[in-house]
């Protein structure tokens, strides 16, 4: 399993806003903005940049181009063949993910949900959607149920701890990053939630 991450600092207030992990089961991994150089993977042929760098048009859903649309049709057609295949669910929920069709992606992490309650990739995915919704309680709760069947998920604890920092519930934040670095302190997880932990308690001195 490979993960990705993606950071928004708050520019006025001098917390951490979020650090965002997606992991997912296959190669179709969604982006998003700011995404870490060591684990961004290409994206399809034509898509817009989307981090609006070189590019003065904000990416969204009516600047995704007709090629990544194709694929996206494509993939209707094959989930209408094939309306349980988790795999081509997963596939085109991530497509709708970086073609900026959120409400879409969503609908399609959730009917992989409904065939998998269990799915620990799309829970991830989905909790981002919500996320970039700004609907913190939802993408809360996703992670919280990734913790009820896998306590030790340092994806699901980074994530929270991520989540709380963004909302400004700083102890809250470093409890979680916490108990990643309790889960594996070797991991590359635990060396970013070190690195978020010092800088909100370097931030709240100031």
């Amino acid at each position: 399993m490979k993960n990705k991450l993606f950071l928004v600092y708050g520019s006025i207030i001098v917390v951490l806003a979020a650090v965002i992990i997606i992991a997912v089961n296959n190669k179709q991994q969604p982006v998003s903005q700011q995404i870490s150089a060591s684990t961004q993977r290409e994206l399809p042929p034509e898509h817009p940049p989307i981090d609006g760098k070189n590019n003065d048009t904000k990416p969204s859903k009516d600047n995704v181009s007709s090629r990544v649309q194709q694929e996206i049709d494509n993939l209707k057609h094959a989930v209408e063949k094939e309306p349980t295949n988790i795999s081509v669910l997963m596939q085109l929920a991530n497509f709708l993910f970086d073609a900026h069709q959120m409400p879409e992606a969503k609908k399609y992490y959730e009917r992989v949900l409904q065939l998998d309650a269990k799915h620990t990739a799309a829970r991830l995915e989905l909790s981002v959607c919500y996320y970039h919704e700004q609907n913190f309680e939802k993408a809360v709760s996703l992670m919280n149920e990734i913790l009820s069947y896998e306590p030790n998920n340092q994806d699901a604890m980074y994530n929270l701890g991520s989540l709380y920092a963004a909302v400004q519930k700083n102890a809250e934040a470093i409890t979680w990053w916490k108990r990643v670095i309790q889960a594996n302190d070797t991991s590359e997880l635990a060396q970013k939630s070190k690195e978020n932990i010092s800088f909100l308690e370097n931030s709240l001195k100031k």
